[in-house]
């Protein structure tokens, strides 16, 4: 079986750490990716469509790329996390934060941990190379240490 570039690749990689991050708007990084996934000009995306993406890749994620176990994990952890609150490691502690943007930052945490290898380490998704015309790459020294994870991690 070989292997499939997925259009929503872009935001693997934004999760992964291969762009570099805008120190000003979370939503303005995620608008530039679902602009290139959609085809669309930026200033045609709403708010409400980075929603709608990110949540759309992440339950794709979830319910066709893992194990049943493991859905209901991610399932979980996204739900816990998306409220005022926020659990790690058995640990609770408040964060503020709107519950749009803790769904969008669970999203993106779910996706930093993605495996995209089988469990026989062949890769199911093929994230290919960052692309500059997307938005900034992440230095060379990041990015070669994020590379390494994306190509090699059995999360």
């Amino acid at each position: 079986m070989g292997t499939k570039q997925f259009p929503s690749r872009h935001l693997y990689l934004y999760a992964k750490g291969a762009y570099k991050r805008s120190d000003d708007s979370l939503m303005d990084d995620l608008r530039e990716i679902v602009a290139n996934i959609c085809l669309l000009p930026v200033g045609l995306v709403t708010e409400e469509d980075v929603y709608r993406v990110c949540i759309d890749v992440v339950m794709e994620y979830i319910f066709v790329g893992l194990e049943k176990d493991m859905q209901r994990k991610a399932v979980l952890s996204l739900l816990m996390n998306i409220g005022a609150f926020k659990v790690v490691r058995g640990e609770k502690y408040q964060v503020e934060r709107s519950p749009r943007v803790a769904i969008l930052q669970e999203c993106l945490s779910i996706l930093a941990t993605s495996s995209v290898r089988s469990s026989n380490g062949l890769i199911n998704i093929d994230l290919g190379q960052p692309d500059p015309t997307v938005l900034p790459l992440a230095t060379d020294h990041q990015y070669g240490q994020i590379h390494e994870v994306v190509l090699k991690s059995d999360f």
